[in-house]
């Protein structure tokens, strides 16, 4: 049977179409003709018959059409209603689901135990979703949607709530009641409260909407931000509010410099602005890029004048050892062992290059510690020759031995299919049985040592999330040689600090946090909204994270659970249960970078619905991240591949439960997010986020899928707020500054805003839950200033100490309102004075 396309719908059956209704009756069979009658009905009341037509699956649509008739609706059977022992027997397969469901809070009555109060419900329906997961339902479904009920592919956010409700329709059809029926009834309201509590959590996590678009946006920023201050600011008022961070990348001072921006940019356009900070976690990468040379030329770093601003650095040593991983070095010479044990700190090592020319080298500082070794500056350009001889002189003799070995420290590489690669121990890259010493020869160094006794020839390894794809050849307790199997066929450039994945090796890798993490941390916890726990994978990992935590006191962070492993994403469930045992918010990335080369492309799409459709159980919000609309922001074009992500994304997010959808507009300060919902009465359980950059570097997208209900919609544009402290969101701040008194320091404004910002509370005023209720962003104090664009939603014209009448009333008193001159009557002068300035605003009202 060919399906039919009606009303935006496909039907593979005959059908009449009434207003707000549709009519199913049997087909007449005559040869190869099907008859199908097809009864266009309008919303008009005069509308009183329809018309039929004949059609032959055989031709086209065209000629299928024989002849129409008149009908009338009247003239039309409906078809009777579903036999009773039919409605009888999928209800009694919906209780048998039922009783699993209870059965499993039972089984899992220890882990709901030990959740927190704030999560007792999401975690309970968590489990009776995985419950649900576990049963073969597919011909349930199939039957509950033959007799026009909903099916529980779709009942994620609230499993046991629409199961009671689609049992008590069943009863009422079959006219039976149970027991249990008022117990269910009493669980009817949990639908909507589990809705609320999702929306709850993913603005617990990311803080509140900031404007009737209902949309948050997340970039991240590098260190490329801190030359440009004007560019975080641009970002937060093109509609981001959440500023990345990645702890892989730069160090504190960084860090506070992004931190101090963001913070100072939110607080003077008024704009809420969460911090995420994501530590680098047990992650294998790149260190050192070594190139065995037999010539090397290494110079002093100078500026435009010609003037040295630092000396090239050289590290000597003798057994292979690395320098430190904190000292940058332009070259590596291995020397011969008896040189070696005369040198000392202050000695002069000198060569003669090339051209004739003594070049000295100052010895400066020796390192133990990771291995023996000798930091050298040289104040001029030089040129090292493999086999050339360096000289020491001593007070009593002198020193001399031969250049051995020589390896360059590059910043990239360029690697092509068939070339090798060596990766070796971080102490030890200059001598190694297994290195290939050939000319220009590679020779990488590892951020961590775990994986040489865990890989095995044969297997596969990934560079730079999966765009460089290799094989290992050999192996020993020291070094790994790798054959690349895929590159690009002009070349693909490899750096430092670029991923290295192992996704068929047993790799024992560090569990929980590193050394490392342990010290960002304490920043991170000082600092941020939200911490990134990156390379999670099992329960044990959650656990060392919450007691690092309670040690910091800092119930209010957020966690962000990066999935990136196959582990992880079977893990989850028990990762969401443990990480519920404390209040702080949560949310979970789907690192689709990292998670793409562990389980593999083929893979990807199923997992990321996988996730998706746990979280949404669990009522966390989900961050869909790496690479979304890369290539619109390099180049201004979306490709056909991206446009295909987003679509899935807005599909996905459908299927999930009216997912909130929004559309991608370009911005050339920074990025803009238009909220396009899929209907305005279906507000979103879940929003996915886009944010787009033409000029800026340092900045990556991330789609955020945020678990949220139904929104309050209206139809106001802008709010104007005028009175005294109890509606000030900053203009006392704005015209008296640090003069204001406490109102300028904290506590107030430490709860929601984490800094003064002028409200006389530590967090929101009234008029900020009002905006935030119908959509509105909070409201820019007029005394902050602002452009026509800032003033476009509202703005507050309230002050602290303002009087209702004006101050001479007080005066020809005699009595004292010295404190202030912002009468209403002044608040109300600012109004008008604000529409006659403001076309935008003054054209809207």
């Amino acid at each position: 049977m060919l399906p039919l396309n009606l009303s935006g719908r496909s039907f593979c059956s005959s059908a009449i179409i009434f207003p707000y209704q549709m009519k199913h009756f049997p087909p007449q069979m005559k040869g190869n003709l099907r008859s199908y009658s097809i009864a266009v009905a309008r919303l008009e009341p005069y509308e009183k018959s329809c018309r039929s037509f004949v059609y032959n699956e055989k031709s086209t649509p065209n000629s299928s059409i024989k002849h129409y008739v008149d009908l009338k609706p009247e003239d039309v059977q409906p078809p009777s209603a579903p036999p009773v022992y039919v409605l009888a027997s999928i209800l009694e397969e919906l209780k048998a689901v039922r009783g699993c469901l209870l059965a499993s809070e039972s089984r899992d009555l220890c882990r709901l135990n030990l959740c927190h109060r704030n999560y007792l419900d999401s975690a309970m329906n968590l489990c009776h979703h995985l419950a649900l997961k576990c049963l073969d339902l597919q011909r349930l479904n199939e039957d509950l949607c033959s007799v026009g009920l909903q099916s529980l592919e779709s009942i994620d956010p609230c499993v046991l709530p629409c199961i009671d409700t689609i049992i008590q329709l069943l009863e009422l059809s079959v006219g039976t009641t149970t027991a249990g029926e008022e117990g269910r009834n009493e669980r009817a309201p949990a639908a909507s409260a589990m809705r609320e509590r999702a929306f709850s959590h993913a603005t617990s996590l990311f803080g509140p909407h900031q404007d009737s678009e209902q949309v948050h946006v997340m970039v991240t920023a590098g260190k490329e931000t801190i030359s440009n201050e004007t560019l975080i600011a641009d970002l937060l008022k093109a509609g981001a509010n959440v500023i990345r961070i990645n702890c892989a990348h730069d160090d504190p001072t960084v860090w506070s410099e992004i931190v101090r921006i963001a913070r100072q940019s939110s607080a003077s356009l008024g704009k809420s602005c969460r911090i995420l900070m994501d530590l680098a976690g047990p992650k294998l990468r790149t260190a050192s890029l070594l190139v065995n040379k037999i010539a090397a030329v290494v110079s002093p770093e100078t500026d435009d004048s010609g003037d040295m601003l630092s000396p090239a650095r050289i590290w000597l040593c003798c057994d292979g050892r690395s320098p430190p991983s904190n000292e940058s070095c332009h070259a590596i010479l291995r020397i011969g062992r008896e040189l070696f044990g005369e040198l000392r700190v202050g000695d002069t090592v000198s060569f003669v290059d090339p051209t004739g020319r003594r070049r000295p080298v100052m010895v400066v500082e020796k390192y133990c510690l990771d291995g023996s070794g000798y930091l050298a500056e040289c104040s001029e350009a030089a040129h090292i020759s493999l086999g050339g001889t360096l000289h020491v002189d001593k007070e009593d003799k002198k020193v001399s031995g031969q250049v051995l070995k020589i390896l360059t420290v590059e910043r990239y590489i360029t690697v092509e299919t068939g070339d090798v690669l060596t990766l070796t121990r971080s102490c030890c890259v200059a001598e190694n049985d297994l290195h290939d010493d050939r000319h220009d020869s590679t020779v990488i160094t590892c951020s961590s040592d775990q994986i040489f006794n865990s890989v095995k020839p044969g297997e596969p390894i990934a560079f730079d999330d999966g765009k460089i794809w290799g094989m290992i050849q050999a192996k020993n307790s020291n070094a790994i040689v790798v054959m690349i199997v895929q590159a690009n066929a002009t070349g693909s450039k490899l750096g430092t600090r670029k991923a290295i994945n192992l996704p068929k090796s047993d790799t024992k890798l560090l569990k929980g946090l590193t050394s490392k993490d342990l010290v960002d941390l304490h920043f991170v916890a000082a600092n941020a909204d939200i911490v990134g726990i990156s390379f999670i994978r099992d329960v044990n990992d959650m656990a060392s994270v919450q007691r690092e935590l309670e040690k910091r006191k800092v119930p209010a962070l957020g966690l962000m659970l990066k999935i990136e492993t196959r582990e992880a994403v079977d893990n989850l469930p028990l990762l969401l249960l443990q990480a519920m045992q404390s209040s702080n918010p949560i949310g979970v990335m789907i690192a689709r970078g990292d998670l793409m080369v562990e389980c593999g492309w083929d893979q990807l799409g199923e997992i990321q619905k996988e996730i998706m459709a746990v979280c949404s159980a669990a009522h966390i919000p989900v961050t869909w991240a790496t690479e979304v609309l890369d290539i619109l922001i390099k180049s201004g074009f979306p490709s056909r591949a991206e446009i295909t992500d987003v679509a899935n994304a807005m599909k996905d997010g459908h299927v999930q439960g009216k997912l909130h959808n929004a559309e991608q507009r370009e911005a050339r300060c920074g990025c803009r997010v238009r909220d396009e919902s899929l209907s305005s009465s279906a507000a979103p359980p879940h929003s996915w986020l886009m944010a787009s950059s033409e000029t800026q570097v340092g900045i990556v997208i991330t789609i955020v899928l945020l678990l949220s209900v139904h929104r309050v919609t209206s139809c106001y544009s802008s709010i104007f707020s005028f009175g005294d402290s109890l509606a000030d969101t900053g203009n006392i701040l704005a015209s008296e500054g640090d003069s204001a008194g406490a109102v300028s320091r904290l506590p107030y404004g430490e709860t929601y805003f984490h800094r003064p910002t002028g409200r006389y509370s530590d967090g929101r005023l009234i008029i900020d839950f009002i905006a935030q209720a119908v959509g509105a962003p909070l409201l820019r104090p007029y005394l902050g200033g602002g452009s026509d664009e800032d003033f476009r939603h509202g703005a507050n014209f309230a002050v602290g100490g303002a009087t209702a009448l004006n101050s001479s009333f007080f005066r020809d008193k005699k009595i004292d309102v010295s404190w202030t001159e912002y009468s209403l009557q002044v608040q109300i002068e600012w109004f008008k004075q604000l529409l006659r300035s403001t076309p935008s605003v003054s054209g809207e009202h």
